[in-house]
């Protein structure tokens, strides 16, 4: 959704100030690469039901959390807590 979209744009900035160790990427079925079937692939490997979504590698674990309605807090949360 646009409005996460300026929550994620907040969070990038702020998630390399927090998380030195975090590689933050996007993968973006539904703009610039829409129709791209290899993005929706990755997505539905990664178990990515729902859009937007977080998706987070720790120690070889996949972590998704559905992000509508989540602020910058509330992604950081997210982190701290799987990390």
């Amino acid at each position: 959704s646009n409005r996460f979209n300026e929550t994620w744009k907040k969070f990038i900035d702020v998630g390399h100030k927090t998380f030195s160790n975090l590689t933050i990427l996007d993968l973006d079925t539904a703009s610039k690469n829409k129709g791209d079937v290899d993005l929706l692939k990755i997505a539905q490997q990664m178990g990515i039901k729902s859009y937007p979504s977080l998706a987070l590698y720790v120690n070889k674990n996949v972590y998704i959390k559905p992000a509508s309605g989540l602020d910058v807090e509330d992604i950081v949360s997210f982190i701290k807590d799987k990390a």
